[in-house]
């Protein structure tokens, strides 16, 4: 297991769906297919439509950090926003890390 991860972050990775990101999903526009929303004490968040999935994570990460404040984890804070060319092995092996 992941000891650099906390449980929380750990169970936040394990969460994390196709986007590659934590609060990024995909709508199937066109021009801006990627969407930010969330979930908190029982409200959803919505964070706008980006033409990136980068773009999406980032303005999740500001959104989240507003409403939850030091409670928030963010995708900068799981590591998601380093290397856009590692992100997939960085999620499946921190999957991985998490089951085993």
């Amino acid at each position: 297991m992941n000891k650099s991860l906390s449980k929380k972050e750990q169970s936040a990775v394990a969460r994390i769906g196709k986007s590659g990101f934590r609060g990024v999903r995909y709508s199937g526009h066109k021009a801006k297919p990627w969407y930010v929303d969330f979930m908190h004490k029982g409200k959803t968040y919505y964070g706008g439509i980006y033409e990136t999935q980068k773009e999406a994570a980032m303005a999740y990460d500001n959104l989240v950090t507003k409403v939850a404040g030091d409670k928030a984890i963010t995708n900068k804070q799981l590591g998601l926003l380093d290397n856009p060319e590692e992100l997939i092995e960085k999620i499946a092996r921190l999957k991985l890390e998490i089951i085993y």
